[in-house]
């Protein structure tokens, strides 16, 4: 399979869709090929273009997520999904598609990473997601920056965190 999984976002909003490109810009293996608002757009695309993967919101104007993604998986069956919503009451729908992930807004990056992480492995991608390879630690007043992989353990200890490091 290529490396690159080809995107689609489907969002409403102007806000949404901006934090979504800025999140997938930086990810060599993730290609955005187009970003829609309704649901005709995204039905046009999915089936034009054969995405391996859609985000989307769950509850747009003119979209129902659940209704327009199980359109999508009819012409486009090893199609991954990721729901991103603010209402977690769909989650069992979601996850009766068998969808990737449904991750709650606000949307972290670290959290939408782990979910294309999974989309990754369940297309048999064989890259990693790239990501900083730092932990920030803020202390008091101070921030430290220390590499995932000078970290020897991570331990709690009554109510503060001990992290040794190289």
């Amino acid at each position: 399979m290529d490396s690159t999984i080809k995107v689609i976002i489907a969002e409403d909003t102007v806000e949404a869709q901006e934090t979504m490109v800025s999140f997938l810009k930086p990810l060599k293996n993730f290609e955005m090929i187009g970003i829609v608002d309704n649901r005709e757009s995204l039905l046009e695309i999915n089936l034009n273009t054969k995405p391996n993967l859609i985000i989307t919101d769950i509850h747009m104007l003119k979209l129902d997520g659940i209704e327009t993604i199980e359109s999508c998986l009819k012409v486009n069956p090893e199609l991954k999904v990721i729901f991103t919503t603010a209402h977690d009451q769909y989650a069992v729908k979601a996850f009766d598609l068998n969808v990737a992930d449904y991750v709650l807004k606000p949307i972290k990056k670290e959290r939408l990473y782990l979910a294309l992480e999974k989309v990754r492995m369940l297309l048999g991608n064989d890259r990693q997601v790239e990501q900083k390879p730092i932990l920030m630690i803020q202390m008091d007043r101070a921030s430290f920056f220390i590499k995932h992989s000078d970290i020897i353990y991570v331990e709690k200890e009554n109510r503060k965190t001990v992290i040794p490091y190289n």
